[in-house]
């Protein structure tokens, strides 16, 4: 499809009921996923706790949490259900072993950009993009936000090691970290673009989309999910339309909160463990993630709502 053909599909509920999956009464968990989430550091771990929450409730089998050592008895505390698996360092530093067990893995939510974190999060993607030393990798769906998403904008020969059918979920600061990196633009202004998602702008998302063969969301009001140009028809016609833009029709301002972007990452990861590809995984996710904010709202309010409201109002239908 040529930018030129453009269409912007418009995500509702008729839409997320019909790419939802059942749930064989006869399974066990083993068959419905094992997501992993490198996230948190020494004083940023609300940030991991958020995304382990949210992907508690993807209706992924298995969410294990790689966090610091030194920090493990808040993620404990906060979510029993989660498998713990320990680095010991203040951050991310150690990629974790036994990758090809894990059907997701989620990196970048309050790992900060240390030196140590650089060269791990550097061999996490080596690993994740498909040597022939670790082939059962290759399957692995990789969902990239925050540090991670920065890390690749300030040190740009790292985003040829992003697996093909990753999801990327910036906001539009770090969309602009991104263009100035990867492209060496320095005056791209993203602040305040917002639906209907148009302009330069929007050539640089379908650049990044299409350089990365990954899904880019752009959050915000309205919340923009781009898939590359190869994944853009994969939806069928009765679903959502052929189109190459999906446009996000729940969330409200109450969201523009700090760990929102956290929830959504673990939420997403948490759908791509449980078998959903990156677009059907990303569509969902924007639409449950708003949804869950929307109820919140009812709740706490707009003002008064913050992340953990959102976790706890998650429900897929």
């Amino acid at each position: 499809m040529r930018y030129s053909d453009i269409r912007m599909i418009e995500i509702g509920k008729d839409s997320i009921t019909a790419l939802l999956r059942g749930r064989d009464e006869s399974a066990d968990k083993r068959a419905f996923g094992h997501a992993l989430l490198i996230a948190g550091s020494k004083g940023m771990m609300g940030a991991a706790v958020l995304a382990a929450g949210a992907a508690l409730r993807s209706g992924c089998g298995l969410v294990t949490a790689h966090i610091p050592e030194d920090e493990r008895v808040i993620m404990q505390v906060a979510n029993p259900a989660a498998i713990v698996q320990l680095d010991s360092g203040a951050a991310f530093s150690e990629v974790p072993d036994n990758l090809e067990y894990y059907t997701a893995v989620g990196v970048g939510c309050g790992i900060g950009q240390s030196e140590a974190t650089l060269e791990a999060f550097s061999a996490l993607l080596s690993v994740l993009s498909c040597p022939g030393s670790l082939p059962r990798t290759c399957g692995t769906g990789l969902v990239l936000d925050a540090d991670a998403l920065n890390m690749i904008a300030t040190h740009p020969e790292l985003a040829a090691l992003v697996p093909a059918g990753s999801v990327l979920t910036p906001h539009t600061r770090e969309l602009s970290r991104l263009v100035s990196g990867l492209y060496n633009v320095q005056d791209m202004d993203f602040s305040g673009w917002k639906y209907p998602w148009e302009g330069p702008q929007l050539d640089y998302v379908l650049s990044i989309a299409d350089r990365l063969s990954s899904v880019v969301i752009v959050k915000g009001s309205r919340t923009l999910v781009c898939p590359p140009p190869s994944m853009a028809d994969s939806l069928e016609v009765s679903i959502c339309g052929p189109g190459l833009l999906y446009a996000n029709t729940t969330g409200n301002a109450g969201m523009a909160k700090g760990g929102s972007g956290d929830v959504l990452t673990g939420l997403i990861t948490g759908l791509r463990g449980r078998g959903y590809d990156p677009l059907e995984a990303a569509i969902l996710g924007v639409w449950y993630h708003g949804k869950a904010g929307d109820d919140a709202a009812l709740v706490r309010g707009k003002e008064s709502m913050n992340a953990s409201d959102i976790v706890d109002n998650i429900r897929l239908l």
